[in-house]
């Protein structure tokens, strides 16, 4: 900094810049490199519960929310920080409840495993079928996800998805294999 003296603890206009561009531990390697980054979210749970909402919501659109016939697509690209480049979130929403889970072969998938996030939503108004439903959702995701995992046949993959997990939510949470 010529002609300008920096005040013990003050940071420079360089300094916030990269702090800026920081990458999260979690996403080192190719994705971070990458220019824009891409995200696919499913959408799933009960009749009813708000899925379209909050998917609407998270794309800042204001629409009228319609039901969902059995899996929909749609698309957003968001501004993230100072970054100039637009991320893309690819948004999967399975209508139906549980009667279509079948179509998760969509998009769960070994192209999108790597950015895949599910977003789980049960209606707590009706109690009598949330944890029917719930268990249900969670076990097919499961059996899904063990599938794709499988078809890839990368072991390096498992060890990254959970390494990813672990630097998300923290090293005290025991994330659970099946043996895949």
């Amino acid at each position: 900094m010529a002609g300008k003296t920096q005040h013990k603890g003050e940071k420079s206009l360089w300094d916030i810049a990269i702090d800026l561009s920081a990458v999260p531990a979690y996403l080192e390697g190719e994705e971070a490199n990458s220019a824009s980054e891409e995200a696919t979210l499913v959408f799933l749970g009960s009749q009813n519960s708000g899925k379209t909402s909050i998917a609407l919501r998270l794309s800042d659109r204001d629409e009228q929310t319609k039901r969902t016939i059995a899996l929909e697509y749609s698309y957003s690209r968001l501004n993230r920080g100072a970054k100039l480049s637009r991320d893309v979130i690819h948004m999967w929403e399975l209508g139906g409840g549980t009667s279509l889970l079948k179509l998760l072969e969509i998009p769960i998938n070994p192209s999108t495993i790597l950015s895949l996030v599910i977003v789980l939503v049960v209606d707590l108004s009706q109690p009598e079928i949330m944890w029917v439903t719930l268990e249900t959702l969670l076990q097919s995701l499961r059996s899904r996800v063990d599938l794709v995992l499988k078809e890839i046949g990368d072991v390096s993959l498992i060890n990254t998805l959970q390494e990813r997990a672990i630097a998300r939510v923290g090293g005290e949470h025991r994330v659970r294999h099946s043996g895949v």
